[in-house]
């Protein structure tokens, strides 16, 4: 069970998800967006990537990643490799060029997955597998796979304990997730800007912290692992909720130097 430990201040409130032991085995499959117009993002994109791996690498469990990185070519970058292990990201990989051949990185990614998950000895696979689609722009040069088809793998690998979510910029994420199966409660739509990469950056961590956390034994995993984001909001919301009404130690007012101390009648 993932649990959020809140560090609070006199200006600011901190929150990010941590996750307990559950002694389970995650898959990490990250597609990420190189194409021409995430040039204005790049930068930001690799640093807040960089941070989601630092933060993925210091969790219990067990975990693998595999990352992918298109425009309208392919390159798999990391092939489940331990999490641990992983390296951090570089500017020399991770460039803007070309064009959005969205549907053709993730079937390809899918289907190598499952591939070599289907080869590996039981006691070495995973537990479960959550897909992280990152994206600036809307698919267009495709040729190997449709949107039926990625729609299709999806439902089949989700009977197999496998999750997606679709984080994506300058589009209607919720949208465009469910447009080619996600669950329109995993999806996240950020701005493409230094903030929303930071905003989108953070997500995706939270996120796949929470997902590590959760057993696949659990009644109500099926339920839960089609909600991440959502979920993550409303836990997010009422933390802002409690903190303004119920935790309040102290304010700080205009000239941000003087606080006072609020007590709050039960």
């Amino acid at each position: 069970m993932a649990k959020k430990k809140t560090i609070k201040t006199t200006v600011t409130t901190v929150t990010t998800v941590t996750s307990e032991p559950t002694g389970e085995k995650t898959h990490i499959i990250c597609v990420l967006d190189r194409s021409g117009s995430m040039s204005n993002i790049m930068e930001d994109s690799i640093g807040g990537f960089n941070t989601f791996l630092q933060q993925q690498r210091e969790l219990p469990d067990d975990a693998t990643i595999t990352v992918a990185l298109f425009d309208d070519k392919y390159e798999l970058l990391y092939d489940n490799v331990d999490i641990k292990e992983v390296k951090d990201i570089t500017k020399k990989q991770w460039f803007a060029r070309g064009t959005t051949a969205l549907y053709d990185a993730v079937g390809k990614t899918i289907n190598t997955d499952k591939a070599n998950i289907g080869d590996m000895k039981k006691s070495d696979r995973p537990n479960k597998v959550l897909v992280c689609v990152v994206t600036d722009g809307w698919e267009n040069a495709s040729e190997e796979y449709t949107q039926d088809q990625i729609k299709t793998l999806i439902k089949d690998c989700e009977k197999n304990d496998w999750n997606f979510i679709y984080l994506a910029a300058n589009q209607d994420a919720f949208a465009a997730g469910q447009s080619f199966g996600i669950s329109g409660a995993n999806t996240f739509t950020y701005t493409a800007t230094m903030d929303g990469v930071g905003k989108m950056s953070a997500k995706l961590s939270d996120v796949t912290s929470s997902y590590r956390g959760m057993s696949v034994s659990s009644a109500t995993f099926a339920a839960d692992s089609k909600s991440l984001i959502d979920d993550l909001d409303e836990d997010d919301e009422k933390d802002d909720l409690s903190g303004a009404v119920n935790n309040i130690d102290s304010v700080t007012f205009g000239d941000g130097n003087t606080t006072s101390d609020v007590t709050v009648d039960d």
